[in-house]
């Protein structure tokens, strides 16, 4: 019983907290101007009756050149500005996970021919005048 309480409950947080970022840092609240929309839409069909749907929104949103005296009523339609500039920064905190790595304990023997003959140095690389080399 508890259980199931708690998680209805979680539920409902998790969508409160995803509407209020949706309308919070998107334009997703522009939704709601709607009825703005529709209202503009049948003072304009009352002016003009045979205006149609697809014809005011090609002249409030494609060119909006309309100089009508209803600017201001123009300006509250939605998507029809931008102000929904945020920025947010997020900050996630959390433990690293701890994970180890096998580190290998064979040890690889390898044999070197190391003769001190390749040690023996020419006097004439040391000298500053060295006679001239055949190529």
């Amino acid at each position: 019983m508890i259980f199931s309480i708690f998680t209805a409950l979680t539920r409902r947080i998790a969508i409160f907290f995803a509407v209020v970022f949706l309308f919070g840092q998107t334009e997703l609240h522009q939704v709601l101007k709607m009825p703005v929309l529709v209202n503009h839409f049948l003072e304009h069909r009352a002016e003009n009756p045979h205006i149609s749907f697809l014809f005011y929104l090609k002249e409030h949103y494609h060119k909006h050149t309309i100089m009508d005296n209803d600017e201001q009523r123009d300006r509250q339609l939605p998507f029809n500005s931008h102000d929904c500039m945020s920025a947010s920064a997020q900050v996630c905190m959390e433990e690293p996970a701890a994970f180890l790595l096998p580190v290998p304990e064979e040890t690889i023997d390898r044999q070197y021919n190391i003769t001190p003959d390749c040690f023996l140095l020419n006097n004439h690389a040391h000298s500053i005048f060295q006679p001239p080399k055949t190529v």
